[in-house]
């Protein structure tokens, strides 16, 4: 931990130096873009402002006044009593004075203008300094000739007198014919002496800055490399006391393990036998309970056959009474068999069959539950309808139990004075198929449709056919095709179970699902 302290303490002064370093230069760098923009600026400000001031002159001056002042000059002697010259003397003058120019400004005019005939040569005329009225000028730039008729700005040219900006502007006659120009010029190093003052006072506090930084930074890196020995110190302390502390984790880690194979081997081979025993005791009580159906169903089969017997055979010499408690015997004795085959499939483990999935027809399944409640409906006279119902894969006992509970409870449930109708309608929904069940019935109330998919619930018609099994077998069968049924009711008008299957591929005949015809019974 200390060797790589020091390789780390190291590197931070490296990384601190070459910071610094970098620092230096991007602010030399930044100086010397400054210094350049700083005179570029400053060079087309002052260019704007002599062109200003020559606009402004050439506004002033009569152009009439100066062709005739240089046309009539005879000597510069000539030129102390002329009041022209002095007036636009005087005006060059207090220009000069109220800008703070530091070179005269002057005008100029083409060479031979006084015979008709201009030349390129330029002269000089009226001036805010000295006398130089026809004086021919030899330092002129090539922009002067160019531009005479329009004027313009001069930035930076060099003659025998230094460096300058100039702007002039033409002194135009009323037919818009320039007769001279107004010439103001600076001197280009006045302005420069500026910015450079600017820029060493900008470097002075740059520098002042920089060494402010450096000497945090220094400060800082020793505060940081201070603190952080400190901290390497502890955390070596703290290393060596988590490494004993681990070390004696790991073996009571390492027993810990052992103890917890040990008790996992243990409880793996009591689940084993316990998953025997709890395989044995199913398969036990499969056979209890197809044992105990039977035996159950022998007796009940005999006292409801000698029941029927002893109707026939005594016939007419049967007294009311009598009649009546053997048809109770007899119905009594057909409901406990139902109870026990509803039990009976009620307590079989799910999945607990050798049959295969196949395509299921619904509407054979209603054909055969017809044919299994024919006593029922002929009885009841129910009437029974659907429309075209599709195929589904699964398996048949299933839908006819289905379908047989569902039926068999709008007729149990019918009432008394009318015709029960039965109609079992169906309707896809996407990938779903929604089968519902409605009837004319006496309905449920309210308070019985919270609890009507309980087992051994019966709706509150305790007097009614049904042992209550027979809507909870129900539910398990539309939760093993991963479906669910509703219900929805209204006393005394009828009541609806909707059953919603996932829909599954079915064998096609024409192009269209195979299914029944709608027809009533």
């Amino acid at each position: 931990m200390a060797r790589s302290f020091d390789r780390f303490s190291r590197y931070s002064r490296g990384l601190l130096v070459l910071s610094l370093v970098t620092l230096s230069l991007v602010m030399a760098v930044m100086l010397s873009h400054f210094y350049q923009q700083s005179i570029h600026k400053l060079e087309k400000s002052e260019l704007k402002r002599l062109s200003a001031v020559a606009k402004t002159l050439s506004l002033q001056i009569s152009a009439d006044e100066h062709w005739e002042l240089s046309c009539s000059a005879q000597s510069v002697d000539s030129l102390k009593d002329s009041p022209t010259y002095e007036s636009m003397h005087e005006l060059l003058k207090f220009v000069q004075e109220v800008n703070e120019l530091s070179t005269p400004i002057y005008t100029l005019y083409r060479e031979g203008i006084c015979e008709g005939n201009p030349s390129d040569g330029l002269i000089f005329g009226v001036s805010s300094g000295d006398q130089l009225l026809g004086q021919k000028w030899e330092s002129a730039t090539n922009i002067h000739y160019q531009q005479f008729e329009t004027g313009t700005q001069v930035p930076e040219y060099y003659d025998e007198h230094g460096h300058w900006l100039s702007a002039f502007e033409p002194i135009l006659n009323e037919d818009g014919e320039p007769i001279a120009v107004v010439q103001v010029d600076e001197m280009f190093c006045s302005f420069v002496q500026e910015t450079r003052a600017e820029l060493v006072k900008g470097s002075l506090l740059s520098l002042f800055i920089l060494f402010v930084v450096c000497a945090v930074f220094l400060l800082l890196n020793r505060l940081i490399l201070r603190a952080m020995n400190q901290i390497n110190t502890e955390l070596d302390d703290q290393v060596a006391e988590r490494t004993e502390a681990l070390d004696e984790s790991n073996q009571a880690l390492a027993k810990l393990n052992r103890d917890l194979e040990n008790r996992v081997r243990e409880r793996t081979s009591e689940l084993k036998e316990l998953n025997l025993q709890l395989s044995k005791s199913n398969k036990q009580l499969q056979s209890f309970a197809h044992v105990v159906s039977h035996d159950l169903k022998a007796p009940l089969k005999t006292i409801n056959a000698f029941g029927q017997l002893l109707t026939e055979s005594l016939g007419k010499d049967l007294k009311t009474n009598d009649a009546q408690f053997l048809s109770y015997i007899n119905e009594s004795s057909r409901q406990m068999s139902v109870l026990i085959s509803d039990i009976l499939q009620h307590s079989l483990p799910t999945g607990e069959t050798d049959k295969r999935e196949e395509i299921v027809r619904l509407a054979e399944v209603v054909e055969q539950v017809k044919q299994s409640l024919s006593y029922a409906i002929t009885q009841s006279g129910a009437v029974i309808s659907h429309n075209q119902l599709p195929c589904m894969s699964g398996y048949k006992s299933d839908f006819i139990q289905l379908f047989q509970n569902l039926i068999s409870n709008s007729i149990n449930y019918r009432k008394a004075t009318v015709t029960p109708v039965i109609n079992i309608s169906y309707e896809a929904l996407g990938d779903r198929h929604q089968i519902s069940f409605s009837d004319n019935g006496v309905g449920i109330s309210e308070s019985a449709l919270a609890s009507i998919f309980d087992l051994f619930d019966r709706a509150g018609r305790e007097d009614s056919e049904g042992h209550g099994i027979g809507l909870t077998t129900c539910c398990q069968i539309m939760e093993r095709y991963n479906g669910s049924i509703a219900v929805s009711s209204e006393q005394h008008v009828g009541t609806t179970f909707t059953c919603t299957f996932v829909a599954t591929p079915c064998p096609m005949i024409g192009g269209a699902l195979v299914a029944a015809d709608k027809h009533a019974v």
